[in-house]
């Protein structure tokens, strides 16, 4: 039962992960959002961007350091196979993660670095990011739903 729970719950966010930086990578709303900025507010958002993926690598290696002193502490207890190793690494790893990103205080916010006929642009964009990441759970989701089928522990 925990075995097929954490793989849900990993493959939902490596999925969801998946889907989302590579809807980044592919969004006009963002360049579209960077064009409107000048020099010295690109430079700001380009801090705060920079910012944000620190917070985002910290998050993974905490989340990877507590599944792995997890997993030893119950290893020797449990004696736990290398399928629900992989599944716990990677769901303690995603939720963590998840936490720590979301839970982290930012010191800089670009809503504050924007002119008022700027804030239009940076509405758009944030909810084209936020619409993004709801619905790469959604996609996760729905892919461990047509999955699930095929762990068996």
């Amino acid at each position: 039962m925990i075995c097929n729970i954490s793989c849900m719950i990993s493959i939902i966010f490596i999925i969801a992960n998946i889907y989302f930086n590579y809807s980044i990578n592919k969004n006009k709303v963002m360049k579209q959002y960077e064009d409107t900025l000048n020099e010295k507010q690109l430079s700001i958002y380009k801090k705060i961007v920079q910012e944000r993926l620190t917070i985002s690598i910290y998050g993974y290696i905490i989340g990877l350091i507590l599944s792995i002193i997890i997993i030893i502490v119950n290893y020797n207890y449990y004696k736990i196979n290398k399928k629900i190793i992989i599944c716990l690494v990677g769901s303690i790893t995603f939720i963590v993660h998840y936490f720590y990103y979301t839970l982290t205080p930012k010191s800089d916010w670009m809503l504050l670095h924007i002119e008022k006929e700027q804030n239009k642009d940076w509405l758009n964009m944030y909810n084209t990011m936020k619409t993004n990441y709801h619905f790469s759970f959604v996609v996760g989701i729905i892919s461990v739903m047509l999955l699930a089928n095929s762990f068996k522990c």
